[in-house]
C-alpha cells in the first residue's frame, strides 16, 4: 500500500512505516522539551586512522542490509511515519570531526560531548557517523550518533557489530519491522486495570528535580574488567546490572528521600535482535541512600530489582503502549522521564564479541545516553569482549564520579575474595 508522505512541503509516494509507541513518544517528547534525544556509541581504535573515503566505503558496504538507515521521518494521514529517503547518500551522513578544543583525552571527551549535544532532525538526517582523528598520535575513533526514535541501546550494539564484527556472523540480513507477539486488547486492559492506578500515582512528582539538573553537562566514561564485575555479581547472587547500580548509588544526592532509578527493559525476541527501533519497556527501582556501604547497597539493589522484575510495572508499561491513545501514552512517557519520578536513568546496552576494523581491534566501546531535562545524570553501559564500559552524561563533576565508581568497585571486589 502506498501512502502520500509529507516532509517540509515535499510529497513523495512511498511505502510508509508508522512509528510504534516508544518511537512516537520520543519524537513527541523532543518537540515538547526542546532537548536532543540522540544517543551515541563511541568506538575507539589504536593505530593509523583510515581516511574518510575509506571509512565511508566500509560502512556503506557493512550497512547495506540495514534499510532503516535510509529512512526519514514524515507524516501520512496525520500519523508520523518512516519512509525511504529518495536522495540518500552515505557521504551525507558520514563526516570527519574538526572542532577539537584540546588535544589528547581531554580533547576527545570534549568532542564526544559536542557531538552528543548536536540536534538530529529525523526529517532530514536521523543519524550521523563521525570520524575522530588527530586528537592523539596513533589513535582514532568513530562516533555513531542516532536519533533515539530510530534506535535503542541494543540496536546501537547491533550496528557496531554489523560495522566491525566478523563477516561470518553477518550473513542474516536485518529483518525490518518484525511484529513481536502483541498482547490482546483484553489482556492489555486487564493489566492496566490491575496495575495502572498504582503506576499513575507513582508519576506524581515527589519533589523538585535535582539541583543543577538543567545546567551544562559533560560526557565521560570509565572501563572495568568484565570478569571482575561478573565475579562480584556471582558472589552476591546479583546481576551485572545490579553491580553497576551499586556503583552509581553513592553518587546520588537526594537527602532523606529514597532515590529511584528508571531501567529500560528489552522486549526483543531472539529473532528480533538485528532490527532498529525501540523494543522496550521500563521498570522503576528504589535505590539505597548514599550513606550505605557498597556491599549493603548491592544487597538492597538485588532485592529491589528482583521484586521489580516480578512486579506489574513492566507489563503495565507495555500494555499502555498497546491500547492507550498515543497522546495519553506520550504524556505518561514524558512524566516518567521527569526528575520528580526518577533520579537517574541507567541502561544496559548488552554485549558484543570482539570487534575490529580490518585487523585493528576496538579498544573501547562507550554508550552515550541522552539526558532529559530535570536529570543530573544518565548512564549507559555495555560489555565488549572482556571489558565493561560505562558512559555517563552528567552535570556533576565526572572525575569525582569515576573516583566513586572505582572506590566502590574495590570494596565490592574485596568482599568477593
Amino acid at each position: 500500500m502506498c501512502d502520500n508522505v509529507s516532509r517540509t512541503g515535499v510529497f513523495v509516494n512511498e511505502r510508509a512505516k508508522p512509528l510504534r509507541g516508544i518511537d512516537q513518544c520520543l519524537v513527541t517528547y523532543e518537540k515538547r522539551c526542546g532537548r536532543s534525544v540522540g544517543i551515541g556509541l563511541l568506538l575507539r581504535f589504536d593505530g593509523e586512522a583510515p581516511d574518510l573515503s575509506q571509512l565511508v566505503r566500509h560502512l556503506a558496504e557493512r550497512f547495506s542490509t540495514v534499510p532503516e538507515l535510509r529512512w526519514l521521518l514524515g507524516e501520512s494521514r496525520g500519523r508520523s511515519v518512516w519512509y525511504p529517503d529518495p536522495r540518500f547518500s552515505w557521504d551525507s551522513r558520514i563526516a570527519q570531526y574538526s572542532g577539537y578544543r584540546a588535544d589528547g583525552e581531554t580533547g576527545l571527551r570534549a568532542a564526544v560531548g559536542d557531538i552528543a549535544a548536536m540536534r538530529l532532525d529525523p526529517a532530514t538526517a536521523p543519524w550521523r557517523a563521525w570520524l575522530l582523528r588527530g586528537f592523539a598520535p596513533g589513535q582514532w575513533a568513530l562516533m555513531l550518533h542516532v536519533h533515539h526514535a530510530l534506535a535503542d541501546g541494543q540496536s546501537m550494539m547491533s550496528l557496531a557489530h554489523r560495522a566491525f564484527g566478523e563477516r561470518s556472523s553477518l550473513s542474516r540480513p536485518s529483518r525490518s519491522w518484525i511484529t513481536p507477539r502483541r498482547l490482546s486488547r483484553r489482556e492489555s486492559w486487564a493489566k492496566l486495570l490491575r496495575g495502572g492506578p498504582r503506576q499513575a500515582w507513582n508519576l506524581v512528582p515527589r519533589r523538585f528535580p535535582t539541583r543543577n539538573a538543567n545546567g551544562d553537562h559533560r560526557v565521560d566514561w570509565a572501563t572495568f574488567d568484565s570478569a571482575q564485575v561478573r565475579r562480584i555479581a556471582a558472589h552476591h547472587d546479583a546481576t551485572v546490572n545490579d553491580v553497576v547500580l551499586a556503583l552509581t548509588t553513592r553518587t546520588l544526592s537526594t537527602g532523606d528521600t529514597t532515590p529511584y532509578a528508571l531501567i529500560p527493559v528489552s522486549t526483543r525476541s531472539a529473532d528480533d535482535t538485528h532490527r532498529l527501533g525501540n523494543e522496550l519497556t521500563t521498570m522503576r527501582v528504589p535505590l539505597p541512600k548514599r550513606h550505605q556501604d557498597p556491599v549493603s547497597a548491592l544487597k538492597a539493589i538485588t532485592a529491589a530489582t528482583t521484586q521489580a522484575k516480578h512486579g506489574r510495572d513492566i507489563d503495565v508499561s507495555r500494555a499502555g503502549a498497546e491500547v492507550l491513545p498515543s497522546w495519553v501514552f506520550a504524556s505518561l512517557f514524558r512524566h516518567a522521564l521527569t526528575g520528580g519520578y526518577v533520579d537517574i536513568i541507567v541502561s544496559n546496552w548488552g554485549t558484543t564479541p570482539a570487534l575490529a576494523f580490518h585487523d585493528n581491534p576496538v579498544r573501547e566501546l562507550v554508550p552515550i545516553m541522552f539526558r532529559p531535562p530535570g536529570h543530573a545524570t544518565t548512564i549507559g553501559f555495555a560489555t565488549h569482549g572482556n571489558r565493561t564500559h560505562v558512559g555517563v552524561v552528567s552535570t556533576s563533576d565526572t572525575d569525582r564520579l569515576r573516583d566513586h565508581w572505582h572506590s566502590a568497585l574495590t570494596s565490592l571486589h574485596d568482599s568477593a575474595e
